[in-house]
């Protein structure tokens, strides 16, 4: 039962995951595509677009990141959604008129329904003011810890909301949504969804980038043409000056000139400010993979998988050793039974049937109630401990026919077939052989005996317990494997305990000593930049250093999503006030130079790269050609470290820093989420990454891959109380007439116990130390494909993990031991060495 519970219960919880996803992107009818422009889509840019051949629906929308009342911290305004990308309404309702909103459920606990809600940025909104009238749950941003970043607040979205389109202002729309024609019925999560969305996304990219370049151009051109016309009226101005003079009718049309010709002015300074701020005009495509939830939840469901691969089968394996023994020991202790019924006619079929009608009515039971069970409460646990950081809802579980027949099977195989395995050998002894008891095994002499000066000095009952260790070989072996089994689980489930619990605090204390990433506004103003600086020479911060910051990019096989790396470019100095790089495999401490490039170590695995390797990275579509000088520790995201020289020569440009990093005297949370806002307000900065919300989000996956963890070394310790009571009970049953000898020979109760139970603490100490070996095995490969493709898990086990996994099978071996002393202890000497002759 417990094998099939975990079998089917770990088998499944991944589809049934899956399932769930595809159930709410179908309800909701999540958009393949999405577009967004700096500069809006004008009618020109929304045709071409709908025009694009395998398009089957584009629906535009607008939207707004402010802050609300006295809060800091920011959430993004969508307008509501007609057919694709709906939200679910969690209570309440969705906004009708201009002044309504409906905030993400998240913020269900900070505001209520009927409060009004005071928006402090709302250039684009038509409204100042708002009335809360639901909640809802978005189905484009399913990761709660993160919802995206914005240049507004502390830089960190605390959620979204929706209002009419009325609501808006804006002259053009900022968000297009697009369904693919050919994606309706396909599996989001399947190869052939992935591929023709990205088909779609470089086709639709490849047609934008022209765009982008046609109103570039028109831009420029706008602009050029203001200055010429404004260069000439300024002349004409000038030239009909000279006339005013003497007519003071032309006098009064010039001073109208002039104050056309001064709003022209204006007009075109304000043009020209803001393409200098906004830069030229971007298209950008994003899939579904731009939700980080959307790639989180389904790398968690693969990990499910691996999971459900690895631990059933080998939990299974035990458990099947466990049944094989016991349905042979069972016809063993029939065999003069089956001898009678010989003697009196019966066929070997006949007498077959109850043997297995045994084996049926108790692994059927057994397997159907271990799959109910595994199939409706481990999903359900395992969903919970993994979607605590998921918006995701609505979990769909469904019973695992496949994985029920294949317990089943191998149940009965396990169970029927040993016994009729069994039933074979015994049915080849006559009846009268059969009617006599069983021979005892006979003893041998053992390679220890050969030794003759240390078997000289082993005392009579450490002769005996080496002797009858090999005299039951087929149940030593049984026990050290049993054993083996449940200690190497044990190892494999304490070991992903340890490798979790360190890797925060030697990320974001030993490596990373940075609280903020800032990155520059393109164009601030004089003030804009007056503001920072002094800032920045406030009591509050600890240390300052501008840097290059940019994101590359890299596909690789093992996610479908695009892999983003950080890159950071200062001198060696510079950056080694904020970070410890080491060795990945020394451990010793590396330092940039002008030989290559540094790269995190995940990043190395994923690109197969080692020390002195060339690596070939994105950057705006182009792909650019790099040498690993070094490989350095580190268990969250992917980093790229060069130095100026190094950017140069590689990205054939000249180097610009355009970020900051900031170190604070305060690295609490809540010091450091103020200084951001107060950052974000001086208007010179765009955005910042805070150091201590990416220690959240690694904390907060520690703790949901922990509860996963802390169920599995509950599953495999029960298994071990299984294993050891069965193989213990065996033992004892059937030696029952040696110990009674042994009991009439004088011996005490405590010393045919230990005579017995000696073998058994000696062979579970040998299990012990073979499940070392190959539940360090196990760790290693459950550590090295288990984490997100952006992580990597400590690959070091403490001593604990060692202690505690023998501890458990040791301490149930001594509770054991307690059990069968009392069994002893109420023998009947007599009646146990009856004879049958």
């Amino acid at each position: 039962m417990v094998a099939s519970f975990a079998l089917t219960g770990l088998k499944i919880t991944g589809s049934d995951m899956r399932a769930t996803a595809r159930n709410f992107y179908q309800k909701t009818n999540l958009a393949d595509l999405m577009v967004n422009s700096n500069y809006g889509f004008d009618k020109n840019d929304r045709t071409l677009i709908k025009r694009l051949q395998g398009i089957a629906k584009v629906e535009w929308g607008y939207f707004q990141d402010t802050t609300i009342n006295h809060s800091d911290q920011p959430i993004r305004i969508y307008s509501l959604t007609k057919d694709i990308s709906k939200n679910q309404i969690v209570s309440g309702r969705l906004p009708k008129r201009k002044d309504e909103i409906a905030l993400s459920y998240l913020l269900e606990d900070k505001y209520h329904l009927g409060q009004t809600l005071k928006l402090n940025q709302h250039n684009l909104l038509a409204v100042k003011r708002v009335k809360v009238v639901g909640f809802i749950r978005s189905s484009e941003h399913t990761n709660r810890l993160e919802i995206g970043a914005t240049n507004v607040g502390d830089g960190q979205l605390a959620g979204v909301a929706v209002i009419p389109s009325k609501s808006f202002s804006s002259k053009y729309y900022l968000i297009g949504r697009i369904k693919l024609k050919q994606s309706q019925g396909f599996d989001p999560y399947s190869e052939r969804y992935s591929d023709l969305v990205a088909t779609k996304q470089k086709e639709l990219t490849n047609l934008l980038d022209k765009r982008a370049n046609r109103k570039q151009q028109k831009l420029e051109a706008q602009i050029t043409n203001g200055e010429i016309k404004l260069k000439q009226a300024q002349r004409q101005l000038k030239q009909q000056e000279s006339f005013a003079r003497f007519d003071p009718q032309i006098k009064k049309h010039l001073q109208v000139a002039k104050e056309r010709l001064m709003q022209q002015a204006t007009v075109l300074k304000t043009s020209k400010l803001q393409a200098k701020k906004l830069g030229k005009p971007q298209f950008t495509v994003n899939d579904r993979n731009q939700d980080s939830g959307y790639t989180t939840y389904h790398s968690n469901s693969q990990k499910i998988d691996l999971i459900a691969t690895v631990f059933p089968a080998f939990l299974f394996a035990i458990a099947a050793l466990v049944s094989w023994n016991a349905m042979t020991r069972f016809v063993e202790e029939e065999r003069l039974n089956i001898g009678a019924m010989k003697a009196i006619g019966y066929s070997n079929f006949a007498i077959s049937k109850k043997f297995v009608f045994y084996g049926l009515a108790t692994t059927v039971p057994g397997v159907t109630l271990g799959t109910l069970i595994g199939s409706y409460y481990l999903p359900q646990k395992i969903f919970t401990a993994y979607a605590i950081n998921s918006t995701m809802t609505g979990f769909i579980t469904k019973f695992p026919w496949d994985a029920f027949m294949i317990a089943l099977v191998i149940a009965l195989i396990c169970t029927c077939g040993a016994a009729i395995i069994q039933l074979r050998v015994t049915f080849r002894s006559k009846p009268a052989a059969l009617l006599l008891p069983k021979p005892p095994t006979h003893g041998s002499r053992i390679l220890l005996e050969r030794i003759t000066p240390l078997w000289k000095r082993l005392s009579f009952n450490r002769k005996v317990t080496l002797r009858n260790l090999f005299r039951y070989k087929s149940r030593m072996l049984m026990t050290i494997f049993g054993v083996a089994g449940c200690t190497g689980l044990l190892v494999m489930g304490f070991g992903i305990n340890d490798s979790l619990k360190g890797i925060s605090q030697r990320q974001f204390a030993n490596i990373v000593n940075y609280d903020l990433l800032t990155v520059n506004q393109n164009h601030p103003s004089k003030d804009a930049k007056n503001k920072l600086n002094n800032l920045l020479k406030s009591s509050q911060v600890k240390r300052t250093s501008k840097i290059r910051f940019e994101t590359l990019s890299k596909k690789v096989k093992s996610d479908p999503a695009k892999q983003q790396i950080s890159l950071l470019v200062a001198e060696p100095q510079t950056l080694k006030k904020y970070f410890r790089l080491y060795n990945d495999r020394s451990h010793q401490a590396l330092a940039l130079s002008n030989q290559g490039v540094i790269i995190s170590e995940k990043l190395a695995k994923l690109l197969q790269a080692k020390t002195g390797s060339w690596i070939s990275l994105q950057k705006d579509g182009k792909s650019y050609r790099m040498k690993v000088a070094g490989i350095a520790e580190m268990y969250l995201g992917h980093y790229l470290f060069m130095t100026p020289q190094q950017y140069r020569q590689i990205f054939k440009t000249e180097f610009q820093v355009n970020s900051r990093l900031v170190s604070l005297k305060q690295h609490q949370s809540k010091y450091v989420h103020q200084f951001a806002t107060k950052v974000l307000a001086t208007d010179a900065i765009k955005g910042v990454n805070i150091s201590s919300d990416n220690r959240s989000m690694i904390d907060n996956m520690i703790a949901s891959l922990n509860q996963v963890m802390i169920l599995l070394i509950l599953i495999a310790g029960s298994l071990a109380v299984v294993v050891l009571y069965n193989l213990t009970n065996t033992n004892v049953e059937e030696r029952m007439r040696e110990l009674s000898t042994l009991k009439v020979l004088g011996f005490f109760d405590k010393e045919v116990t230990l005579y017995i139970y000696r073998e058994t603490i000696i062979l579970s100490i040998i299990g012990i130390v073979v499940g070392y070996g190959w539940g360090k095995w196990l760790h290693f490969y459950i550590i090295d494909n288990l984490p997100p493709t952006n992580a990597l898990f400590d690959p070091n086990t403490y001593w604990s993990n060692y202690v505690l996994s023998a501890l458990i099978p040791l301490i149930i071996t001594l509770i054991l031991a307690v059990i069968v002393y009392r069994k002893i202890k109420t023998v009947d000497m007599l009646d146990a060495l009856q004879s049958v002759e």
